[in-house]
């Protein structure tokens, strides 16, 4: 199959990182023998820029096992990532296209994949990543009535299928009362790029301490939870006054990086936090071997992959009960998943810190939870989800086969 999938990409000037799984999924069924084209409005992930393909390439030239692989990428504008070249660059390359994938909602990216779908005939999917979440819908209400009423109505209601991450982004959706079919194809992701050397982390940034410290690894967002986990570390300082909190991520935006460093202070436990920037590659993976608990206290979470990964490399996990697989990951002893309470997360921490015994059980689970989420068995479900939708076939609601 020809398959092209329309994403926004990375942002820094913005402090957004796109939508880093995009990518991963095309990859992952090019290996299936798929020939996809990402299409990016903005900068190209991380670590995907070698995949860059010039557009009047006529075939790829990086084959990844039996199909190709490849990314155009178009300059944008501002936070909608408005990227009009989209529009007058692509039509050559919709030609044997069998089907559009389009990742998330609210970027210009998406709209143009949705208008050329459309005008060419072609069948698309829209992958939601969690952006209809309760908490999500209220992010920038006012901005996106008018864009709703003009287009988000009808790019739901006119995809062949909708794809969720989880039962719980699924379910979040029912009040919605969208037309197209939906099913459940869990993400997946690779261990092999989170392998950590101990010790390196806390050289580079802590300045050599072997205290305990609790790792914050995702973008620093209203979403993600901050104003929580700052009065819950604020309340375990009392008890462990040399307790550390590393907050690892960019800023998105600015301004509410900005509030979350003045609250710090604010509660004067800013000598305690500290604040590494966006962290890639071996920098990351050495935050999670040194690492004494990974906490993520975030209000929605349609997947989490820094959860997965901190289980992966045996990092017990504190977790709020309200992001997807929170459930799972207590139910299999991999973590806690707790209300959005300060007190509840301070007394978690507390009592983790003081049982290295249970870290370490933790941890064993953890990483046998993170290996059933796989980027093959992802890719797997996926094409079969999309040649069911090109063969007019039902299309299985669950393709989670994880509980």
């Amino acid at each position: 199959m020809k398959i092209i999938s329309f994403v926004e990409g990375a942002n820094p000037k913005y402090g957004g990182m796109g939508i880093p799984s995009a990518p991963r999924i095309a990859k992952s069924l090019s290996k299936r023998g798929h020939d996809l084209r990402v299409v990016i409005g903005g900068t190209i992930n991380p670590g995907y820029e070698k995949y860059r393909i010039p557009l009047s390439a006529r075939q790829y030239p990086l084959r990844i096992s039996g199909g190709f692989f490849g990314i155009l990428d178009f300059p944008s504008i501002g936070r909608w990532s408005f990227s009009p070249a989209i529009l007058n660059s692509l039509r050559k390359e919709l030609q044997g296209t069998d089907f559009i994938l389009l990742h998330s909602l609210y970027s210009f990216p998406v709209l143009a994949g949705y208008w050329l779908a459309k005008k060419a005939h072609i069948p698309y999917g829209l992958w939601l990543h969690g952006v209809l979440a309760p908490f999500q819908r209220k992010v920038g209400r006012r901005k996106k009535l008018v864009y709703d009423y003009l287009f988000v109505r009808s790019i739901l209601n006119q995809a062949s299928i909708l794809f969720f991450t989880a039962p719980g982004e699924q379910h979040e959706t029912e009040d919605l009362n969208l037309f197209p079919p939906s099913t459940i194809i869990p993400l997946g992701f690779d261990p092999n790029n989170i392998q950590g050397h101990k010790g390196c982390f806390r050289e580079k940034y802590l300045g050599g301490s072997k205290a305990d410290f609790i790792l914050f690894l995702a973008r620093i967002n209203a979403k993600k939870g901050l104003e929580l986990l700052l009065s819950a570390f604020q309340q375990a300082l009392l008890e462990k006054p040399d307790l550390i909190l590393v907050i690892a991520g960019g800023d998105d935006p600015l301004e509410y990086g900005n509030k979350i460093r003045r609250m710090a202070e604010h509660k004067g436990i800013s000598k305690s936090v500290i604040f590494t920037g966006l962290l890639l590659g071996q920098d990351k993976a050495n935050a999670f071997a040194d690492a004494s608990i990974y906490v993520l206290p975030s209000h929605a979470e349609n997947f989490g992959f820094s959860v997965f990964e901190a289980m992966a490399t045996g990092l017990p996990v504190v977790v709020s009960n309200s992001i997807n697989y929170a459930q799972l990951i207590e139910q299999e002893g991999a973590g806690a998943a707790l209300a959005l309470d300060p007190r509840l997360f301070a007394e978690e921490i507390l009592k983790l810190l003081a049982d290295p015994d249970k870290r370490s059980t933790m941890g064993e689970k953890g990483k046998a939870l993170a290996a059933r989420f796989t980027w093959p068995k992802c890719a797997q479900n996926l094409e079969n989800a999309i040649q069911r939708v090109l063969n007019k076939e039902a299309v299985p609601p669950n393709y989670n086969a994880l509980f």
